[in-house]
Protein backbone atom coordinates (compact mmCIF):
# COMPACT_ATOMS: atom_id res chain seq x y z
CA UNK A 1 0.00 0.00 0.00
CA UNK A 2 1.09 3.76 -0.36
CA UNK A 3 0.12 6.13 2.80
CA UNK A 4 0.25 10.20 2.63
CA UNK A 5 -0.66 11.70 5.75
CA UNK A 6 -0.74 15.31 5.64
CA UNK A 7 -1.09 17.85 8.66
CA UNK A 8 -3.37 20.67 7.32
CA UNK A 9 -5.73 23.04 8.40
CA UNK A 10 -7.00 24.92 5.56
CA UNK A 11 -8.28 24.17 2.08
CA UNK A 12 -6.25 26.21 0.48
CA UNK A 13 -4.13 29.36 2.14
CA UNK A 14 -2.98 29.08 5.69
CA UNK A 15 -5.05 30.48 8.28
CA UNK A 16 -1.89 31.34 10.45
CA UNK A 17 1.68 32.29 10.52
CA UNK A 18 2.16 28.55 11.76
CA UNK A 19 1.35 27.75 7.90
CA UNK A 20 2.82 30.04 5.62
CA UNK A 21 5.75 27.71 4.33
CA UNK A 22 3.40 24.91 3.70
CA UNK A 23 3.64 22.84 0.97
CA UNK A 24 0.30 21.20 -0.93
CA UNK A 25 0.75 17.56 -0.41
CA UNK A 26 -2.74 16.31 -1.54
CA UNK A 27 -2.20 18.41 -4.67
CA UNK A 28 1.60 16.66 -5.44
CA UNK A 29 -0.04 13.10 -5.37
CA UNK A 30 -2.73 13.15 -6.87
CA UNK A 31 -0.25 14.68 -10.03
CA UNK A 32 1.73 11.20 -9.44
CA UNK A 33 -1.37 9.05 -10.32
CA UNK A 34 -0.32 5.89 -8.34
CA UNK A 35 -2.46 3.16 -7.83
CA UNK A 36 -3.27 1.89 -4.42
CA UNK A 37 -2.59 5.05 -2.66
CA UNK A 38 -4.54 6.18 0.30
CA UNK A 39 -4.31 9.87 1.45
CA UNK A 40 -5.07 10.89 4.74
CA UNK A 41 -5.41 14.67 6.31
CA UNK A 42 -4.96 15.20 9.93
CA UNK A 43 -5.77 18.26 11.88
CA UNK A 44 -3.38 17.79 14.99
CA UNK A 45 -0.11 16.96 14.76
CA UNK A 46 1.06 13.59 15.63
CA UNK A 47 4.85 12.48 17.53
CA UNK A 48 7.53 10.58 15.33
CA UNK A 49 6.53 7.52 17.38
CA UNK A 50 3.00 7.80 15.85
CA UNK A 51 4.78 7.97 12.95
CA UNK A 52 6.92 5.09 13.26
CA UNK A 53 4.18 2.81 14.91
CA UNK A 54 2.03 3.06 11.81
CA UNK A 55 5.14 2.41 9.30
CA UNK A 56 6.21 -0.54 11.28
CA UNK A 57 2.50 -2.02 11.69
CA UNK A 58 1.69 -1.34 7.63
CA UNK A 59 4.94 -1.40 5.93
CA UNK A 60 3.59 0.38 3.44
CA UNK A 61 5.51 0.64 0.03
CA UNK A 62 5.87 4.44 -0.31
CA UNK A 63 5.08 6.43 2.80
CA UNK A 64 4.46 10.61 2.01
CA UNK A 65 4.37 13.06 4.78
CA UNK A 66 4.93 16.42 5.26
CA UNK A 67 7.05 18.27 8.12
CA UNK A 68 3.92 19.98 9.38
CA UNK A 69 2.79 16.72 10.35
CA UNK A 70 4.78 16.11 13.53
CA UNK A 71 4.58 17.87 17.13
CA UNK A 72 8.84 18.41 17.01
CA UNK A 73 10.74 18.33 14.11
CA UNK A 74 14.12 17.11 13.35
CA UNK A 75 15.82 16.68 10.25
CA UNK A 76 17.34 13.65 11.14
CA UNK A 77 14.17 12.02 12.18
CA UNK A 78 13.09 11.26 8.67
CA UNK A 79 16.68 9.87 8.08
CA UNK A 80 16.52 7.57 10.68
CA UNK A 81 13.28 5.84 9.46
CA UNK A 82 14.63 5.31 6.23
CA UNK A 83 17.44 3.84 7.71
CA UNK A 84 14.55 1.58 10.00
CA UNK A 85 12.47 0.56 7.36
CA UNK A 86 15.07 0.15 3.81
CA UNK A 87 11.61 -1.34 2.30
CA UNK A 88 9.66 1.89 2.82
CA UNK A 89 10.09 4.56 0.11
CA UNK A 90 9.80 8.10 2.35
CA UNK A 91 9.05 10.80 0.16
CA UNK A 92 9.26 13.97 2.64
CA UNK A 93 8.04 17.07 2.27
CA UNK A 94 9.82 20.04 3.87
CA UNK A 95 11.12 24.00 3.58
CA UNK A 96 14.15 23.46 2.87
CA UNK A 97 17.42 21.27 2.59
CA UNK A 98 20.36 23.06 4.84
CA UNK A 99 19.76 20.64 7.69
CA UNK A 100 19.94 17.32 5.78
CA UNK A 101 23.57 16.64 5.52
CA UNK A 102 22.55 13.34 5.82
CA UNK A 103 20.46 13.01 2.38
CA UNK A 104 23.87 11.74 0.20
CA UNK A 105 23.72 8.24 2.38
CA UNK A 106 19.84 7.78 1.68
CA UNK A 107 19.08 9.30 -1.70
CA UNK A 108 20.33 6.26 -3.63
CA UNK A 109 18.26 4.14 -1.62
CA UNK A 110 14.37 4.92 -0.19
CA UNK A 111 14.12 8.51 0.30
CA UNK A 112 13.26 11.61 -1.54
CA UNK A 113 12.98 15.34 -0.38
CA UNK A 114 11.10 17.91 -1.82
CA UNK A 115 11.28 21.04 -0.57
CA UNK A 116 10.62 25.30 -1.12
CA UNK A 117 14.41 26.26 -1.10
CA UNK A 118 18.12 24.29 -2.05
CA UNK A 119 20.84 25.54 -0.39
CA UNK A 120 24.52 24.52 -1.79
CA UNK A 121 22.69 22.72 -4.40
CA UNK A 122 26.19 22.18 -6.17
CA UNK A 123 26.53 19.33 -3.57
CA UNK A 124 26.36 15.69 -4.70
CA UNK A 125 24.51 15.52 -1.12
CA UNK A 126 20.86 16.64 -3.08
CA UNK A 127 21.09 13.98 -5.12
CA UNK A 128 17.67 12.84 -4.80
CA UNK A 129 15.83 15.95 -3.78
CA UNK A 130 13.20 18.59 -5.94
CA UNK A 131 12.58 21.81 -5.81
CA UNK A 132 8.55 22.08 -4.62
CA UNK A 133 8.37 25.56 -6.89
CA UNK A 134 10.24 24.51 -9.74
CA UNK A 135 7.60 22.07 -10.07
CA UNK A 136 4.21 24.11 -9.03
CA UNK A 137 5.57 26.14 -11.53
CA UNK A 138 5.52 23.77 -14.33
CA UNK A 139 2.68 21.77 -13.05
CA UNK A 140 -0.02 24.51 -13.30
CA UNK A 141 -0.66 23.37 -17.04
CA UNK A 142 -3.86 25.52 -18.54
CA UNK A 143 -2.23 28.51 -17.32
CA UNK A 144 1.26 27.44 -18.81
CA UNK A 145 -0.82 26.97 -21.67
CA UNK A 146 -2.35 30.49 -21.47
CA UNK A 147 0.60 32.09 -20.82
CA UNK A 148 2.25 30.90 -24.30
CA UNK A 149 -1.09 31.84 -25.87
CA UNK A 150 -1.18 35.37 -24.54
CA UNK A 151 2.67 35.79 -25.02
CA UNK A 152 2.50 34.95 -28.64
CA UNK A 153 -0.28 37.08 -29.44
CA UNK A 154 1.46 40.09 -27.78
CA UNK A 155 5.04 39.73 -28.07
CA UNK A 156 5.02 42.42 -30.59
CA UNK A 157 2.97 45.02 -28.69
CA UNK A 158 5.12 47.57 -27.36
CA UNK A 159 4.90 47.34 -23.38
CA UNK A 160 3.71 50.23 -20.84
CA UNK A 161 6.46 49.44 -18.07
CA UNK A 162 10.03 48.71 -18.26
CA UNK A 163 10.03 45.85 -15.28
CA UNK A 164 8.43 44.10 -12.64
CA UNK A 165 10.34 44.24 -9.25
CA UNK A 166 8.43 42.91 -6.32
CA UNK A 167 9.89 42.63 -2.57
CA UNK A 168 8.85 40.62 0.01
CA UNK A 169 9.75 40.77 3.64
CA UNK A 170 12.59 43.59 4.47
CA UNK A 171 16.11 42.63 3.99
CA UNK A 172 19.16 44.25 3.51
CA UNK A 173 19.83 43.38 -0.01
CA UNK A 174 16.28 44.26 -0.93
CA UNK A 175 16.30 48.00 0.49
CA UNK A 176 20.00 48.36 -1.75
CA UNK A 177 17.54 47.78 -4.58
CA UNK A 178 14.96 49.97 -3.56
CA UNK A 179 17.43 52.82 -3.11
CA UNK A 180 18.94 52.23 -6.62
CA UNK A 181 15.81 51.84 -8.04
CA UNK A 182 15.22 55.39 -6.51
CA UNK A 183 18.43 56.72 -7.45
CA UNK A 184 17.90 56.16 -11.08
CA UNK A 185 14.51 57.59 -11.03
CA UNK A 186 12.93 54.41 -12.09
CA UNK A 187 9.82 53.73 -9.50
CA UNK A 188 7.86 55.42 -11.95
CA UNK A 189 9.25 53.47 -14.66
CA UNK A 190 7.87 49.90 -13.64
CA UNK A 191 6.19 47.98 -11.49
CA UNK A 192 8.20 48.41 -7.82
CA UNK A 193 6.25 47.24 -4.47
CA UNK A 194 7.51 46.73 -0.84
CA UNK A 195 5.92 44.70 2.17
CA UNK A 196 6.28 47.11 4.29
CA UNK A 197 7.66 44.94 7.18
CA UNK A 198 10.39 47.46 7.99
CA UNK A 199 9.18 48.26 11.39
CA UNK A 200 9.26 45.08 12.73
CA UNK A 201 13.56 44.57 11.69
CA UNK A 202 14.98 43.44 14.92
CA UNK A 203 18.16 41.58 13.06
CA UNK A 204 20.87 44.13 14.37
CA UNK A 205 23.62 42.91 11.91
CA UNK A 206 20.82 43.64 9.09
CA UNK A 207 20.20 47.12 10.83
CA UNK A 208 23.71 47.43 11.25
CA UNK A 209 24.44 46.58 7.11
CA UNK A 210 21.70 48.96 6.05
CA UNK A 211 23.29 52.16 8.28
CA UNK A 212 26.24 51.09 6.68
CA UNK A 213 24.91 51.50 3.38
CA UNK A 214 23.31 54.29 3.44
CA UNK A 215 25.95 56.25 6.13
CA UNK A 216 23.17 56.74 8.21
CA UNK A 217 23.09 57.24 12.62
CA UNK A 218 21.20 55.37 14.83
CA UNK A 219 19.09 58.78 14.71
CA UNK A 220 18.89 59.32 11.11
CA UNK A 221 18.12 55.14 10.47
CA UNK A 222 15.06 55.41 12.58
CA UNK A 223 13.56 58.42 10.62
CA UNK A 224 14.37 56.49 7.29
CA UNK A 225 12.49 53.78 8.81
CA UNK A 226 9.52 55.28 10.07
CA UNK A 227 9.07 57.40 6.90
CA UNK A 228 10.05 54.02 4.79
CA UNK A 229 6.18 53.19 2.76
CA UNK A 230 5.99 51.75 -0.44
CA UNK A 231 2.75 50.42 -1.86
CA UNK A 232 2.40 46.74 -1.39
CA UNK A 233 1.07 45.46 -5.16
CA UNK A 234 -1.79 43.19 -4.20
CA UNK A 235 -2.41 40.46 -7.12
CA UNK A 236 -3.49 37.41 -4.62
CA UNK A 237 -5.82 37.84 -1.30
CA UNK A 238 -4.00 34.55 0.18
CA UNK A 239 -1.91 35.66 3.39
CA UNK A 240 1.40 34.30 1.94
CA UNK A 241 1.01 34.95 -1.93
CA UNK A 242 4.90 33.35 -3.09
CA UNK A 243 2.96 29.90 -1.93
CA UNK A 244 -0.01 29.91 -3.89
CA UNK A 245 -1.54 31.63 -6.79
CA UNK A 246 0.65 34.30 -7.18
CA UNK A 247 4.05 31.70 -7.39
CA UNK A 248 3.33 33.05 -11.11
CA UNK A 249 3.31 36.55 -11.62
CA UNK A 250 0.30 37.85 -12.93
CA UNK A 251 0.38 38.17 -17.04
CA UNK A 252 -1.39 41.74 -16.91
CA UNK A 253 1.85 42.66 -14.86
CA UNK A 254 4.66 40.53 -16.66
CA UNK A 255 3.45 40.72 -20.25
CA UNK A 256 3.34 44.63 -19.72
CA UNK A 257 6.78 44.87 -18.76
CA UNK A 258 9.96 43.35 -20.14
CA UNK A 259 12.26 42.90 -16.99
CA UNK A 260 11.90 40.73 -14.16
CA UNK A 261 13.89 42.36 -11.25
CA UNK A 262 14.48 39.64 -8.14
CA UNK A 263 15.99 40.03 -4.48
CA UNK A 264 16.41 36.42 -4.03
CA UNK A 265 15.73 35.12 -0.26
CA UNK A 266 19.67 35.09 0.56
CA UNK A 267 22.50 37.67 -0.02
CA UNK A 268 25.79 36.79 -1.52
CA UNK A 269 26.95 33.95 1.12
CA UNK A 270 30.28 32.58 -0.27
CA UNK A 271 29.68 29.15 -1.21
CA UNK A 272 25.83 29.52 -0.76
CA UNK A 273 23.43 28.58 -3.23
CA UNK A 274 20.21 28.86 -2.73
CA UNK A 275 16.88 29.06 -4.74
CA UNK A 276 13.24 29.61 -4.06
CA UNK A 277 10.17 30.29 -5.95
CA UNK A 278 11.94 34.20 -6.86
CA UNK A 279 14.91 32.14 -9.04
CA UNK A 280 12.41 30.99 -11.23
CA UNK A 281 8.74 32.75 -11.45
CA UNK A 282 10.66 35.45 -14.41
CA UNK A 283 11.11 32.62 -16.85
CA UNK A 284 7.59 32.12 -16.48
CA UNK A 285 6.30 35.43 -17.72
CA UNK A 286 8.36 35.56 -20.66
CA UNK A 287 10.50 38.25 -18.72
CA UNK A 288 14.58 39.53 -19.25
CA UNK A 289 15.91 38.09 -15.69
CA UNK A 290 18.14 40.27 -12.64
CA UNK A 291 18.80 38.78 -9.51
CA UNK A 292 20.59 39.93 -7.17
CA UNK A 293 21.22 36.69 -4.99
CA UNK A 294 24.01 34.73 -4.12
CA UNK A 295 27.36 34.96 -5.67
CA UNK A 296 27.25 32.05 -7.27
CA UNK A 297 23.14 31.51 -8.37
CA UNK A 298 23.81 33.29 -11.72
CA UNK A 299 26.56 30.15 -12.68
CA UNK A 300 24.16 27.46 -11.35
CA UNK A 301 21.21 28.47 -13.59
CA UNK A 302 23.31 28.92 -16.36
CA UNK A 303 24.06 25.24 -15.62
CA UNK A 304 20.69 24.02 -15.12
CA UNK A 305 19.97 25.14 -18.54
CA UNK A 306 18.62 28.94 -18.93
CA UNK A 307 19.56 31.90 -20.42
CA UNK A 308 20.73 34.59 -18.27
CA UNK A 309 21.06 37.52 -21.02
CA UNK A 310 24.78 37.77 -19.96
CA UNK A 311 24.48 39.99 -23.41
CA UNK A 312 22.70 42.50 -21.42
CA UNK A 313 23.90 42.25 -17.95
CA UNK A 314 27.11 42.01 -16.08
CA UNK A 315 26.08 39.08 -14.40
CA UNK A 316 29.84 38.08 -13.79
CA UNK A 317 30.59 36.10 -10.34
CA UNK A 318 31.80 39.13 -7.49
CA UNK A 319 34.08 38.84 -4.75
CA UNK A 320 32.82 41.02 -2.41
CA UNK A 321 29.35 42.23 -1.32
CA UNK A 322 30.55 45.79 -1.97
CA UNK A 323 31.70 44.73 -5.76
CA UNK A 324 28.13 42.73 -6.16
CA UNK A 325 26.34 46.02 -4.91
CA UNK A 326 28.60 47.68 -7.34
CA UNK A 327 27.35 45.77 -10.43
CA UNK A 328 24.08 45.55 -9.55
CA UNK A 329 24.23 49.15 -9.33
CA UNK A 330 25.50 49.15 -13.09
CA UNK A 331 22.93 46.49 -14.21
CA UNK A 332 19.90 49.00 -12.44
CA UNK A 333 21.65 51.84 -14.73
CA UNK A 334 21.29 49.70 -17.71
CA UNK A 335 17.93 49.39 -17.45
CA UNK A 336 17.20 53.20 -16.68
CA UNK A 337 19.20 53.95 -19.97
CA UNK A 338 18.10 51.98 -22.47
CA UNK A 339 15.59 53.87 -24.59
CA UNK A 340 11.85 51.94 -24.75
CA UNK A 341 12.19 51.35 -28.12
CA UNK A 342 15.60 50.13 -28.36
CA UNK A 343 14.61 47.67 -25.36
CA UNK A 344 11.48 46.69 -27.11
CA UNK A 345 13.56 45.58 -30.70
CA UNK A 346 16.42 43.86 -27.91
CA UNK A 347 13.03 42.17 -26.55
CA UNK A 348 11.90 41.16 -29.63
CA UNK A 349 15.34 39.99 -31.04
CA UNK A 350 15.74 37.79 -28.03
CA UNK A 351 11.78 36.41 -28.01
CA UNK A 352 12.90 32.70 -29.26
CA UNK A 353 15.34 32.89 -25.74
CA UNK A 354 12.40 33.91 -23.79
CA UNK A 355 10.60 31.17 -25.06
CA UNK A 356 13.75 28.66 -23.96
CA UNK A 357 13.76 29.73 -20.26
CA UNK A 358 9.61 29.15 -19.84
CA UNK A 359 9.68 25.85 -22.45
CA UNK A 360 12.72 24.76 -19.86
CA UNK A 361 11.11 25.30 -16.84
CA UNK A 362 8.38 23.54 -17.59
CA UNK A 363 10.23 20.56 -19.51
CA UNK A 364 12.41 20.24 -16.05
CA UNK A 365 9.11 20.16 -14.36
CA UNK A 366 7.57 17.39 -16.35
CA UNK A 367 11.03 15.68 -16.55
CA UNK A 368 10.71 15.93 -12.25
CA UNK A 369 8.04 14.57 -11.55
CA UNK A 370 8.39 10.94 -13.94
CA UNK A 371 11.76 10.90 -12.58
CA UNK A 372 9.48 11.15 -9.12
CA UNK A 373 6.77 8.83 -10.25
CA UNK A 374 9.43 6.00 -11.77
CA UNK A 375 11.08 5.52 -8.40
CA UNK A 376 7.29 5.18 -6.59
CA UNK A 377 6.95 2.56 -9.48
CA UNK A 378 10.02 0.54 -9.16
CA UNK A 379 10.56 0.67 -5.72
Amino acid sequence: MIYAHEYKTFSYQPLSSVDTDYIDLQFFVKLLNLDGLVYQQYTERVTLDYIDNFIHRERPRIYFFNRELLKQYHPSDTFRLAKKYPKTLFVFFDHETHNFESTRKYSKQNFVLICNSYENLESAIHQNTFNYYLLNGGLQVSHNEFMLNLFRSTQELKRPSKYNFFNGVHKYHRIIGYELFKKYNLLDEGYFSYMDYTNYLEDETTIGQIKYFLNLSDDEYEKYINQFQIPYLHDSNEPNPNIYKAFLIPPQTSLSSYFYVSTETYFFQNQLISTSEKSFKGFLGFNIPLIFGQRKLYNYLRNCGFDMFDDFFDNEECETVDNMIIQFDSNVKKIKDISKSDLHNYYLNTSSRLRHNFDHVVNKTESDIELIRLKCQRF
